[in-house]
């Protein structure tokens, strides 16, 4: 499975997040909208914070991020003549 996180699926938690703060002010639940404009910021940040734990229980699998092998470093002798343009051109 790609595993993978779309731009629209960001823009669409902001989108949320806007509008749950609008719905709860719309409807005059003033202690419910401060506890949204805080507590829902908090929580994204707890999800992607915590997300390698937790994304075997999601249905991820494991986002496991290991630094990639060291490779040896060989020096080459270049076997080709450089030449120009110009020289190339008779």
């Amino acid at each position: 499975m790609k595993q993978q996180c779309h731009l629209s699926m960001i823009w669409l938690s902001w989108l949320l997040y806007l509008g749950g703060l609008a719905w709860f002010v719309w409807h005059h639940q003033w202690i419910a909208a401060v506890f949204w404009l805080f507590v829902a910021p908090l929580a994204q940040w707890f999800y992607i914070r915590r997300f390698p734990r937790i994304s075997a229980a999601v249905g991820y699998g494991s986002v496991a991020d290991h630094p990639a092998p060291r490779c040896r470093r060989r020096r080459f002798r270049s076997r080709s003549t450089p030449r120009s343009a110009a020289l190339s051109a008779r």
